[in-house]
């Protein structure tokens, strides 16, 4: 079985973050005047032009939010990914309950 290089993964994450965050910053230095929608396009085409997969509607509209000054949603989108993280952990520690081994003689 061929494991992962972590090192490269973790390299991989960090540009990744690094081009998510220039083409918020593109997009936000050039919004001014611009609707929601017009934002919404800039921004989609900026996280291509960088080869960065386009996230869901509610993250790319908490986004668009956010670029306009309205960071409400995005918080609000973070304390959910909190909530799913939680619940994820949750369900790890039932499983893995599962797993116990026997109590010894």
């Amino acid at each position: 079985m061929q494991f992962p290089d972590f090192r490269a993964l973790l390299d991989q994450k960090r540009r990744d973050s690094q081009a998510r965050k220039e083409a918020y910053q593109a997009v936000r230095a050039a919004a001014a005047g611009k609707s929601r929608a017009d934002i919404r396009e800039m921004y989609e085409a900026e996280l291509r032009s960088r080869g960065l997969r386009v996230p869901p509607d509610d993250v790319i509209d908490a986004s668009v939010e956010a670029i306009t000054g309205n960071y409400v949603p995005s918080v609000r989108a973070l304390g959910r990914s909190f909530a799913d993280m939680g619940s994820g952990v949750v369900q790890l520690a039932k499983v893995l309950r599962g797993f116990r081994s026997p109590p010894g003689p």
